[in-house]
């Protein structure tokens, strides 16, 4: 019985083991399965990126929960010793410059695994992918980093209103505003990986012909 060689591509590159007796750890298929499946093949640079959006979450949310809901000064006694926190100007420049590092070490990370994996994607380009199903691929290898990094950061971040027992409606509304942004980093660093990585391929074409 003869076997579509498409088929079979797509198959191989969704999962690199599909050849072996183990289980792949994947499920995902199509574009998501492909983008996630590269991303976590590089786990070093995945923790960096998971990382620093984790911190510039966590800074970012706690300063703009005590700003807004103690308009930046937060007192209590802890343990018997008086604890006072002031957010100044400084300090959100701060955590926004963290948030805008981190956007950049995800940014960084998808890049390099592009270089990387330009053989491969070229043949999925080559078997018949759009550019949608390209950027598909490329919008998991984002949001995979960014999302975990976030809601790890927000679990840090809720311990001041857990703490202190107030505003937890207005982390809520932070939470779902920084989400919200964080989904759209995701699909402008999906859109600009892209177009670099197929304007690039087809720059390299060009050059060969």
């Amino acid at each position: 019985m003869s076997t579509n060689p498409k088929i079979t591509a797509r198959t191989n590159l969704a999962n690199p083991k599909s050849g072996s007796a183990k289980p792949s750890r994947l499920r995902l298929s199509g574009p998501a399965g492909v983008g996630l499946s590269r991303a976590r093949r590089r786990r070093g640079r995945l923790a960096a990126a998971l990382i620093s959006v984790l911190v510039a979450t966590a800074t970012l949310l706690s300063l703009a929960w005590i700003q807004w809901q103690f308009s930046g000064q937060l007192a209590d006694t802890v343990l018997g010793q008086l604890v006072s926190l002031q957010v100044r100007s400084a300090d959100l420049i701060a955590a926004a410059v963290l948030a805008v590092l981190a956007a950049v070490s995800v940014g960084v990370t998808m890049w390099l695994g592009v270089l990387e994996d330009a053989s491969i994607y070229a043949t999925l380009r080559a078997i018949g992918w759009p550019k949608a199903k390209i950027w598909l691929a490329n919008l998991a290898s984002a949001i995979y980093p960014l999302l975990w990094g976030y809601l790890l950061g927000t679990l840090v971040a809720a311990i001041f209103p857990l703490w202190w027992q107030a505003g937890a409606d207005t982390f809520l509304l932070l939470a779902g505003i920084g989400l919200g942004i964080t989904l759209l980093v995701g699909l402008a660093l999906a859109t600009f990986i892209t177009n670099w990585q197929l304007s690039h391929q087809i720059s390299s074409q060009l050059v060969r012909e």
